[in-house]
Formats: structure tokens, sequence, C-alpha cells
């Protein structure tokens, strides 16, 4: 089989000025830094053209690779992560929509939080959250957020006829599929200090950086899940704890179909499903909010229209089943009262059962 033309341009990128002392050595440390696993013949082959073509450099310009130390444990140490951080990653970042008091109980959408946002086809996740980011920038409180939406989707005509029925004026757009180099584009967005980044999909990024940058599936999925960490951690030009929001897909079974490690490594996941007609968000982890509960919406044609009377009943009902539970631990009257009252109603349901 012919060598593909990514590889060979990553091996003559990788050799190009650089001096080593045999081939083999110099295929080592290419596959050490790129973890490309090519054959000995595959590599010598370009290793012997780029030499006789004059293409490589002396020996003193060669970038050896180190083999990392092992590394040794410390302790956290809370007082100290009391000194490092502030109120600043409790403060929320609000839209004035009930989609708020559902993401966090803080009522916001939370700095340095990733939230990944498995939904079926169709069911409108672009849409619901491109929304909920216009709505955030709409108010006048945050004019001054940066907010920034990576479409690995999109092109500008999918753009034109989004903005017909979603309004995100103010938001920051880029369309990863105009660039060469994904890989670069998503760092240089990262590094600029956004307040959040809504990424469209994770999945897509992931493979198009494979596709693009000469990296296999697992490299780009751990690479772009660094990338977002530093970002969270105020690792960026204006210092901000960027909250990142990242669609991706489910399975035909209605199934998240991301890896196990992006699952563990966020904070929230936030589905998106259908129930007959009617369409719904549910957090099934939620480190800062609450999970199992519904909020229904529409797609209209002025936007997203959410079902708020019936999330505040269920909400409602949540809180009742809660309370009553806890009662009945401490042995309060109320629970006692409650059971007293409905007597004749459990006594049927019991004879029914």
């Amino acid at each position: 089989m012919a060598l593909s033309t990514k590889i060979q341009t990553a091996i003559e990128q990788f050799l190009s000025g650089k001096s080593f002392t045999s081939c083999n050595g110099a295929r080592t440390q290419f596959k050490l830094a790129t973890q490309l696993d090519i054959s000995y013949h595959d590599f010598a082959k370009v290793y012997q053209a780029m030499q006789g073509a004059g293409k490589m450099g002396d020996a003193s310009k060669v970038k050896t690779i180190k083999i990392a130390e092992r590394e040794k444990v410390e302790y956290v140490n809370i007082e100290k992560i009391r000194e490092e951080f502030t109120d600043d990653l409790i403060t929320p970042i609000k839209s004035d929509t009930c989609f708020d008091n559902l993401i966090s109980v803080y009522g916001g959408v939370l700095p340095a939080t990733v939230t990944i946002a498995p939904g079926e086809s169709g069911v409108g996740k672009t849409t619901v959250l491109l929304d909920y980011l216009g709505k955030i920038k709409k108010k006048k409180e945050n004019k001054k957020l940066k907010i920034c939406f990576i479409s690995g989707e999109m092109n500008k005509i999918h753009l034109y006829k989004y903005q017909k029925r979603v309004k995100f004026e103010n938001v920051d757009i880029v369309l990863l599929g105009e660039y060469e180099r994904p890989d670069h584009i998503i760092e240089d967005v990262a590094n600029q200090g956004y307040d959040i980044i809504l990424l469209d999909s994770f999945q897509d990024a992931v493979n198009k950086v494979t596709a693009e940058c000469a990296m296999g599936s697992k490299e780009a999925e751990k690479w772009l899940l660094k990338v977002m960490d530093q970002s969270r951690m105020g690792k960026n030009q204006r210092k901000v704890y960027t909250a990142w929001i990242c669609t991706q897909h489910l399975t035909k079974g209605a199934e998240y179909a991301g890896s196990t490690t992006l699952k563990h490594m966020t904070d929230a996941m936030m589905m998106m499903k259908k129930e007959g007609t009617l369409k719904y968000i549910e957090f099934c982890k939620n480190r800062d909010g609450d999970v199992g509960t519904k909020l229904f919406f529409e797609i209209t044609s002025e936007g997203i229209d959410y079902n708020q009377e019936r999330f505040e009943s269920e909400v409602d009902a949540k809180n009742t089943v809660k309370g009553l539970i806890e009662d009945a631990k401490n042995g309060n009257e109320t629970f006692t009262k409650f059971l007293r009252a409905n007597k004749n109603t459990l006594a049927v349901t019991e004879e029914t059962k």
C-alpha cells in the first residue's frame, strides 16, 4: 500500500532541518512525537529522499524527545485552593429563562464547567444552545461577555438559515471547515479567554483534527480535552475561567455515543430527547444542579419556547416528595398527617394492585 500524502507530509515536516545519526533513531522519535505507527520501510523512503535532497540540517539542531520521569504524588491542600480561586467560580451567567434553573442550582451557566450535550438527530441541539447563548448575550449586564460558537458542521449558508429563526447576535463564530489546521484554530480561540465556548460538536472537532493534523483519534480527543481544561482553569490571555458546552451525537437507539473518558471528565451531561412529538432537555449527570427533571420545549419561528409551567410543576412535585422523605427520616408529624389524610386513597390503591 502506497504511503498516504498526509503521512508523507508529516514525516517531511518532522525531518526538515534536522539531522539524525540513523534512520531508525529518527523513526523512533517520529513515532513518539506523533503517535503514528509507520513501518521502517516506508519511513526510510522519505528519510533517504530528504537526505539526498539536502533538506536535513546539522546535528546541533536536533530536538530529542525526553521520556518523562515517574511522577510523584502531590496531595491537595484545601487552604491553598481557597487562596487560588474566588467565588467568581460560582457566579452564574444568566439568560433569564427557566433553562438557567435547570443547568445549575445557582441559576445559570457556571464558569470553568464542561457540559456535554448529546441529542437525537433532529431534536434541535444546536438551535437550542445558540438560542440560549443569544439570550445570554442580549442581557445588558452581559454585553462585555465574550461568547464563541465553533462549528465543525456548518458553512455560511447554514448560518444564514439559522439566523432567520434564532437570534444570536454578538456571538463570535468560527467555521472549522474553512481551515487546514483546525487544531491551531481551536487552540487560538481557547487562548483568547472566552467566557463561554459552544463547540458543535466535540466528535466532529476530533474527526477533523484526526483527518487534517496527523493525529490518531484517541490522541486528538486527549489533545482537545487538554485544551478545554487549560482554558477552564484560566490559562488564557484574559485569565477567564471558560465554560465549555459541547454537543455530541446519540446512536439510533438514543444512547450516548462518545467515549467513557469524555463522559467521566465532564461536569454535566445534558441529554436532548424526544417523547412522542414532544422534545425535552434532561440532565443525567450534573455536579452543579438537578438530574432527572425534564424541561420541554418547542422550536418556533421566534426561537425556543420553554414549557416553564410544566417545568416548575415538576420541580415543585420533586421538592414536595423530598420534603416528605426528610420528614419521615426526622419523625416529623407532617408525614404522619399526610398518611392520615390520604389513608383512604392509599387503601384503595393497595387493593387495586
